[in-house]
């Protein structure tokens, strides 16, 4: 694979030292200069499926490396917000569980080479997360209240995946 065909790999991958960018910057205090970090890990977001779709280069390795690298930045920005008094701690531990139990399973879908992409539940969260943090330094009260959406929506993306989990090792078990 030439490097044109990684391209959108590479802009997903760059999410992961961006949420720890983020985190180091946050926990110095440096709270814009981090929503400025977490702002371009958004775009980075939406940069990587657009050149991907219009260069014709979806790929296996990027349907698998976008939500985990939306996982870790999620996670990253949700231990950070928590221990700095932004968000409840069982809203940080629900999204981290929802979080880490779709790394699990799938990592044993990849094992069995199937690669399910997120859905539209999914995004929607990953949507709702970053529009709660930058809420929640505008108005506190609406970024909770936005992060509460968030879970929601996360819930039900879990769910949708654990039926299409369900279905799949069903599938492969016949």
């Amino acid at each position: 694979m030439n490097m044109k065909n990684n391209i959108p790999n590479i802009i997903t991958a760059s999410r992961i030292p961006l949420a720890a960018i983020f985190v180091a910057l946050f926990m110095d205090g440096r709270e814009l200069q981090a929503l400025i970090v977490l702002a371009f890990a958004g775009f980075t977001d939406l940069l990587d499926g657009f050149v991907a779709r219009r260069l014709n280069l979806v790929s296996d390795t990027g349907k698998l490396l976008d939500p985990l690298s939306d996982k870790i930045l999620a996670v990253s920005v949700l231990a950070a917000l928590t221990i700095k008094g932004y968000v409840p701690l069982w809203v940080a531990a629900a999204l981290a569980f929802k979080e880490l139990l779709m790394i699990m399973l799938s990592s044993r879908l990849y094992a069995k080479n199937v690669v399910v992409q997120a859905n539209m539940w999914g995004k929607l969260a990953t949507f709702l997360i970053y529009v709660a943090v930058f809420s929640l330094f505008i108005n506190k009260s609406v970024g909770t209240a936005v992060l509460y959406i968030a879970l929601g929506a996360s819930l039900v993306a879990l769910i949708q995946y654990v039926l299409k989990y369900a279905k799949c090792f069903a599938d492969r078990t016949e």
